[in-house]
């Protein structure tokens, strides 16, 4: 069995060896995780989606405008408050975050 995802605190989207896929609960009573490479992919892409929310959280309530500018942080469109969110984490890491460059 793999971990492909860590879905929340509760739940590890895993799958089987037929590929069949499904859920089991992080309790570490019920499971038992041994630590992989592809283990610690998931927490990496974990923590990374805790950052960008955390990032998108403090814009809340910022009003919505309909083409937006993206040169501040006033008002935002769907798209210009997810690209902020992410420019923000992508600044927390020295390396940068790869999957994001293209489209920053």
């Amino acid at each position: 069995m793999e971990i492909t995802d860590r879905v929340n605190s509760y739940w590890f989207k895993v799958k089987d060896d037929a590929g069949r896929t499904g859920y089991v609960t992080t309790q570490n009573q019920h499971i038992k995780v041994e630590e992989s490479s592809s283990n610690s992919n998931v927490q990496n892409t974990s923590d990374r989606a805790k950052n960008i929310i955390e990032k998108g959280m403090k814009y809340l309530g910022t009003p919505y405008k309909f083409g937006s500018s993206r040169s501040n942080t006033e008002t935002f469109d769907c798209s210009d408050f997810v690209r902020q969110a992410f420019k923000e984490v992508q600044e927390l890491f020295s390396r940068g975050i790869p999957e994001l460059k293209p489209n920053m």
